[in-house]
């Protein structure tokens, strides 16, 4: 696999997103050009797609199905309500509780965020992969 040779591989996240954003621009060029995709470039991808899972991985939790009901989550729902509460906090600090720490707090809501917006990327590629299919299946 490509990947193995060590001055090739990526090592960060920042890395490997810089190098799948090569190796996608190239899959879209020839998309476009009414090229399919080659399977050297789908390896490309699937495996950086897999190397970046992996970094990711020490981030992430994995949640039986009742662990997941008893989480509250900061979905859209919720993301109002957690910048409201900082905005409230922050402009009154004498009502903040004690036992809340306003940098783990602000530190939270970044990490959400960042989350957030890779997230919404990862589900726009989807997509995208999903409309590629139904392209190809409709032309095969």
């Amino acid at each position: 696999m490509w990947l193995s040779k060590a001055q090739n591989a990526p090592k960060t996240f920042s890395e490997i997103m810089e190098k799948l954003k090569a190796v996608l621009d190239k899959a879209a060029k020839a998309v476009v050009a009414g090229t399919p995709i080659d399977p050297a470039t789908l390896q490309q991808i699937t495996a950086l797609i897999h190397s970046a899972e992996t970094c990711f991985a020490p981030f992430a939790n994995t949640f039986t199905p009742k662990d997941r009901t008893r989480l509250v989550g900061g979905g859209i729902k919720n993301l109002g309500f957690i910048e409201t509460a900082y905005e409230s906090a922050s402009a009154n600090p004498q009502f903040v509780p004690p036992y809340l720490n306003m940098s783990d707090y602000i530190g939270a809501i970044q990490d959400f965020t960042n989350k957030r917006t890779l997230l919404l990327l990862v589900q726009q590629f989807a997509q995208q992969v999903s409309d590629s299919m139904l392209l190809a299946s409709d032309a095969a």
